[in-house]
């Protein structure tokens, strides 16, 4: 049985692991090799930390549990980059391979536009890189809108990215 709840800064070391993990997996076919080689899970451990430690108004991590082990998180909060104007961002959103398709993304993604909302979001949006064929179908059947893209620069990796969109007010209730 799956349960999702909010995340805190002793769950780090297994975020950052999954989330090295998953995105190595996801993108070692397109991102350079200097970036796949320096963005792992001790990389990932810091930023998570650091992340978790200092979440202020309106910001949130979940987690997605099967018994004590992490499968999934998504991240979530007020707009880091212009590109998202008024939405509110999913920064993160990943789901143990083993775990696809149960439903664990689509109830991440339900509990954080419910927090979103409640929070006073009516949108939520996302990036996604334009290559990432399985994630924007994912977000397409969630009915997700692609809105626009941008070319995300990074310290490591100049993606493309593709905008997704929701409207959430729906979910301040649920």
């Amino acid at each position: 049985m799956i349960s999702i709840r909010p995340a805190h800064v002793g769950e780090a070391t297994q975020i950052a692991t999954l989330h090295a993990e998953i995105w190595r997996d996801t993108y070692q076919d397109v991102a350079p090799i200097a970036a796949i080689a320096k963005l792992d899970a001790a990389h990932r451990l810091k930023t998570w930390q650091n992340h978790l430690s200092n979440l202020t108004s309106h910001q949130g991590v979940l987690v997605a549990l099967n018994g004590a082990t992490i499968v999934g998180f998504i991240a979530f909060g007020p707009p880091t980059q212009t590109v998202f104007e008024a939405h509110g961002e999913i920064k993160h959103l990943y789901v143990a391979p083993f775990c696809k398709r149960q439903k664990i993304g689509q109830r991440l993604i339900h509990e954080a536009f419910g927090q979103m909302a409640k929070d006073g979001f009516v949108t939520a949006a996302l990036a996604v890189v334009q290559s990432n064929a399985n994630a924007r179908a994912f977000y397409a059947n969630m009915q997700g809108v692609e809105i626009g893209s941008f070319v995300d620069a990074g310290p490591l990796w100049k993606s493309e990215n593709i905008i997704v969109a929701w409207g959430i007010a729906a979910y301040k209730s649920g």
